[in-house]
């Protein structure tokens, strides 16, 4: 057995946290991706606020070009390693998607390989912990942030695009505007931080499930295998008799 002597869910999701991610493709949002948006929303609120509570000087000119420029650099932190886009056709995307299982299936089964060791009862009793929760959780997720994660990366584009549209000096803002994008940009980070949990907690119940399935089959094989093992050994002496 491994040195891990106790499996936890704080040890399977270190496990699961080493697995190597394919190069081509990546399901959900990368840490890029989290961060960089999360930095162009944070900085689309503070240039609001800014340009609010600051006085008309230039130095509030150049704070407020300042967090524009954090804007950009971060939506390209997002986009330059996809670029250039490519048009998505059948034969590639297939192609790609069997590449990835390929890559995923050998880091996969050792995960499996690695929670079977551990005693079944505790495999069973995380198993239902973990389906009990995923349960939980999608009942209350719908309650704070609803489909907004289905938006993608849209939200930022779309307040780039405001301030672009609306430039001019000095600009006019309310408090109740800047108290929008504020709470806009906080509840996109909560979905973002939403969804890489359910999505991890969704693995978690899976590889136990899967690891709870070989057990329970290894233990069939081995019963088995006693059963026969006598009916085997009798059958030489039925012979020469």
């Amino acid at each position: 057995m491994d040195q891990q002597t106790e499996l936890t869910f704080k040890a399977l999701n270190e496990r699961i946290d080493g697995i190597p991610e394919h190069p081509s493709l990546a399901i959900g949002f990368s840490t890029r991706e989290k961060y960089g948006q999360a930095t162009s929303l944070l900085a689309v609120a503070l240039f609001f606020f800014s340009m609010k509570v600051l006085p008309d000087t230039i130095y509030t000119l150049v704070i407020g070009c300042f967090l524009l420029l954090v804007e950009l650099v971060a939506v390209a932190a997002i986009l330059i390693p996809k670029w250039p886009p490519r048009l998505p056709n059948f034969r590639s995307e297939r192609n790609e998607y069997a590449e990835q299982l390929d890559y995923d299936l050998e880091h996969y089964e050792a995960l499996i390989a690695w929670i079977v060791q551990f005693p079944r009862e505790r495999i069973a009793d995380m198993a239902d912990y973990a389906e009990m929760r995923q349960e939980r959780f999608r009942e209350k997720q719908p309650l704070l942030v609803g489909g907004i994660e289905k938006l993608g990366a849209l939200p930022v584009l779309i307040a780039i695009a405001v301030q672009f549209k609306a430039m001019h000096w000095p600009p006019e803002i309310s408090w109740p505007e800047i108290v929008a994008y504020v709470l806009v940009a906080w509840l996109y980070w909560l979905c973002l931080i939403s969804i890489g949990t359910r999505h991890r907690g969704r693995f978690l119940e899976i590889a136990l499930k899967r690891a709870l399935a070989i057990k329970d089959r290894q233990a069939v094989e081995a019963t088995t295998a006693k059963e026969i093992a006598p009916i085997v050994s009798d059958k030489p002496s039925t012979a020469a008799a």
